[in-house]
């Protein structure tokens, strides 16, 4: 009861200072969480390096939860601190074998602040970063070195910001490549001479193995927020597109991949199947593939997709895997974007059918892809496959 009657007794002292002084009682109960400029700037920088693949660049939550404001300052600085320096039984790992004391401080209250605007990324801006190491008519038209090329291995140095590459055949180190912040994942060309790397910062480089020593020969940047790559490898298109996907801003994007330049930028924002938009519709991966030529039984045209049963060549398809669970898009190069709702597909004993939804015009063939049934899939996993005569996208919400 004492103590009661003390807490009580403070309470009502800094109420009537509240009072006195001119501010209000809500003022004196919950203070705004504020940092200098120059540690908003760092603690930014934080959590778009360590915090933002899980949790968005929004902080609307994705892998991990959401940490918006009206949950954070729920938990208080002394519980958010905590949570980041030693992680949660939920598998968010512990941090304070990464940051000091007073970083992760600063990072909890930086994520009880209101989230700043993240900055787009125009094609324009893109072509302005685009930076040609070595022009493609001075590639050698042989590799430059005596070494076995094609049993070179890769390795990402992720803090490092650098790519490794080993001979295979002498296990010697040939060279470190400079590729920036934590590269995510490399595709090779069709011959597997030339390298492609995506970045967690976006930026894409370009490795030529046959170079003395292997080094990067062209780059740019397609997003401030990345993680996958993919080029493709069949018909008319071999070699010729490298599609990068961006968590921020949301699209991916298609460049020459000859020269590196960024050619077209293709969003992936759009509405869900419950009719809400979505702005955060990550593309969290590129896959490439062939689509295979299959008869129907009593027909002689292929099923491979609808419109096409005269093609005698492999469909080149590449696919952009997008992380939000919200939309999936069909998207050609020439920036027709179409939504279908992912309730809507057939299922694989129906597969073998043309299909088009109703709000995609029949000149666009689509079908689903045969990878998996739809009672196999996951909750709002949908996979469409276009074929079309230029670079096609498959967008897996």
């Amino acid at each position: 009861m004492y103590r009661l009657s003390v807490k009580a007794s403070a309470f009502a002292l800094a109420v009537g200072a509240a009072f006195l002084f001119g501010a209000s009682p809500a003022t004196v109960a919950a203070q705004e969480p504020t940092l200098s400029e120059e540690d908003f700037e760092e603690s930014k920088k934080l959590y778009f390096q360590r915090c933002a693949g899980c949790h968005g660049v929004l902080r609307k939550g994705a892998t991990g939860k959401t940490l918006e404001p009206k949950s954070t300052r729920k938990l208080g600085q002394k519980r958010l601190e905590r949570i980041i320096a030693l992680g949660t039984e939920g598998g968010m790992n512990n941090f304070d074998d990464l940051f000091t004391k007073e970083q992760i401080a600063k990072l909890s209250t930086y994520i009880q602040m209101e989230v700043p605007p993240p900055a787009e990324m125009t094609l324009a801006e893109m072509k302005k970063r685009w930076k040609t190491v070595v022009k493609p008519a001075d590639y050698p038209s042989k590799p430059a070195h005596n070494r076995n090329w094609e049993n070179f291995f890769l390795v990402i140095l992720r803090d490092a910001g650098m790519v490794g590459i080993i001979d295979g055949d002498t296990k010697e180190v040939v060279a470190k490549v400079d590729t920036g912040y934590a590269v995510h994942v490399m595709k090779e060309s069709s011959d597997g001479r030339f390298w492609y790397t995506m970045g967690r910062d976006g930026r894409m480089t370009k490795i030529d193995l046959w170079m003395s020593p292997p080094q990067v020969v062209a780059e740019t940047q397609i997003a401030s927020d990345a993680r996958d790559v993919a080029v493709s490898h069949f018909g008319q298109w071999k070699d010729k597109y490298v599609i990068g996907g961006g968590y921020w801003p949301p699209h991916f994007v298609v460049l020459d991949a000859v020269t590196m330049e960024p050619l077209k930028v293709v969003s992936t924002r759009g509405i869900n199947v419950d009719g809400e938009y979505v702005n955060e519709s990550r593309v969290a991966a590129v896959y490439k593939f062939t689509i295979r030529r299959t008869r129907r039984p009593g027909s002689s045209r292929s099923r491979n997709s609808a419109n096409c049963g005269r093609s005698t060549t492999p469909t080149s398809t590449t696919c952009a895997s997008s992380r939000s669970t919200a939309t999936s898009s069909c998207t050609t190069a020439s920036s027709t974007r179409h939504s279908v709702s992912s309730r809507s597909l057939p299922t694989r004993r129906t597969a073998w059918k043309s299909w088009t939804p109703s709000n995609v015009s029949s000149s666009l063939p689509l079908r689903p892809a045969r990878s998996r049934t739809r009672d196999q899939a996951p909750t709002g996993s949908t996979r469409i496959a276009v074929r079309l005569p230029a670079p096609c996208t498959l967008v897996k919400a």
